[in-house]
C-alpha cells in the first residue's frame, strides 16, 4: 500500500489569501475551462524563499511564456489516493525569474526552489 503524502508549508508564516475553489463565479466567466480557483494563494514577502513541500523532482523551472516563473515537483513514488495510488505534484508559482532549481533535479523537503515575487 501507497504512503501517503504529506506536505510542508513552502513559506512561513503561511496565510492564505485565496483558496483552493473560491471564487467560481469570476473565474468560470473570465478564464476559460476553469470552474474555479484552482491552486491556494498566500501571502509572502517579495523575495522570500520559497521552499520544497514534499520530495521529488523538479518537472518544470522557468517562465511560462506570460511573464510568470515558476516551478512543478513531482513525487518521486506513487501516493495513496483514492482507495488507490498516484504521483502528485505540487506547483509554485508567481516567483522571481531567478530559479534556483532545473528540469530533472531532485529536491527534499525544505530545500530552496525560488523567490516570491511581488505579485
Amino acid at each position: 500500500m501507497a504512503k501517503k503524502l504529506e506536505l510542508f508549508y513552502p513559506i512561513k508564516p503561511f496565510t492564505v489569501t485565496q483558496g483552493f475553489g473560491e471564487n467560481p463565479e469570476y473565474y468560470s466567466k473570465n478564464i476559460p475551462g476553469l470552474k474555479a480557483h484552482n491552486g491556494i494563494d498566500c501571502v509572502a514577502s517579495n523575495g522570500q524563499m520559497v521552499r520544497a513541500s514534499h520530495d521529488g523532482i523538479v518537472t518544470f523551472a522557468g517562465e511560462d511564456g506570460s511573464g510568470g516563473s515558476g516551478v512543478v515537483i513531482r513525487t518521486l513514488d506513487e501516493r495513496e489516493y483514492n482507495g488507490g495510488s498516484a504521483f502528485y505534484k505540487s506547483i509554485y508559482w508567481h516567483l522571481l525569474p531567478t530559479i534556483p532549481v532545473r528540469a530533472g533535479q531532485e529536491v527534499k523537503v525544505g530545500d530552496l526552489i525560488g523567490f516570491a515575487d511581488n505579485t
